[in-house]
């Protein structure tokens, strides 16, 4: 379980940066979502490492969100996809059904895939 809980706290950390809690806690759960819907893995942590490419030094809320995420306290809400600005340019996805914005940095929510126009 410790070993789970570096790469997710690292996975979050790098997913979500200095946006603060509350994109911790929706990326968190767009993993849940994932798990929840099948066809991504049958752990959290295939699911996080089949579709979470960022990494960073874990920080305190990458810590704590992993925490609850392992424990089963990060519901699903209906999210799928959790993303940035640069992905949605690079890769030409759409827009978010919700974006969180911060500073210059902004994390998209999508309930479908985002490449599907």
């Amino acid at each position: 379980m410790l070993l789970s809980l570096g790469i997710l706290s690292r996975i979050l950390s790098g997913e979500c940066g200095d946006l603060g809690p509350t994109a911790y806690i929706l990326t968190a759960s767009t993993m849940t979502q994932r798990l929840e819907l099948g066809g991504y893995g049958e752990t959290l942590l295939e699911v996080a490492q089949n579709g979470y490419f960022a990494s960073a030094p874990p920080n305190r809320q990458s810590w704590i969100t992993a925490w609850a995420l392992l424990t089963g306290r990060v519901p699903a809400v209906g999210f799928a996809f959790a993303y940035s600005d640069d992905d949605l340019q690079r890769m030409d996805w759409r827009q978010g059904d919700v974006v969180l914005r911060r500073h210059r940095l902004a994390l998209h929510l999508s309930r479908r895939e985002p490449w599907l126009r």
